[in-house]
């Protein structure tokens, strides 16, 4: 064998010594000596990944959180809209039964027929009674106009079925946001703005 050979095809074959065989003993194999290779030296995260992903955690509760209380409460608001319905319904046919006139105030809460889990009537005032979340209220012209007030809730909203209030709104299903949480909340709803007075914004349901 000529030398030009013996170049090309040493004896002594060393795959170290080639293009690609330096390229592993340089790079992978001193990598893996030096312990940055994940495989079997690190036993831990470094104080930057632990951050990182506490930041992470973060940011997707701060987005989730909010969605999901709204969620919840939206919820919560369609159980109490359907209440109002049910007490709005009770009270005219409870004026029908009586011959009140609509411009004479109807009736109230004892003197309607209303069945509503949980619902306690104020012993000292008929206009008002509650549920575990909500507080709700008969308008001057009796339970024919009733609305209802979320209690003990960072949502602060009021809202009214066929709301007489003609200063605001005329008579229109509204939704009084009196905080950002509870105009959100409205807006949600699908609520269309119609007034604002300081704190207060006003929503046509």
């Amino acid at each position: 064998m000529n030398k030009k050979k013996k170049k090309m095809y040493p004896k002594n074959k060393n795959r170290s010594k080639g293009v690609l065989g330096g390229f592993i003993h340089k790079v992978i194999l001193r990598s893996f000596n030096s312990g940055s290779h994940l495989c079997g030296v690190r036993t831990g995260f470094t104080l930057i990944e632990l951050l990182v992903v506490v930041l992470i955690i973060g940011i997707l509760a701060a987005i989730a959180l909010p969605q999901y209380e709204l969620v919840v409460e939206k919820s919560r608001v369609s159980e109490a809209l359907i209440h109002l319905k049910a007490i709005e319904q009770a009270a005219d046919l409870c004026a029908l039964a009586n011959g009140i006139p609509e411009d004479e105030p109807g009736c109230y809460f004892n003197e309607i027929d209303i069945q509503i889990p949980g619902l306690a009537i104020d012993p000292h005032d008929s206009a008002f009674a509650e549920t575990e979340n909500f507080e709700y209220i008969c308008d001057e012209g009796g339970c024919r106009f009733p609305y209802v007030w979320r209690k003990n809730s960072s949502f602060d909203y009021f809202i009214y079925f066929r709301d007489r209030n003609a200063a605001w709104s005329g008579y229109k299903n509204t939704c009084y946001g009196d905080n950002e949480r509870g105009q959100r909340l409205c807006r949600a709803l699908g609520g269309k703005k119609l007034k604002e007075s300081g704190s207060r914004i006003i929503y046509e349901l």
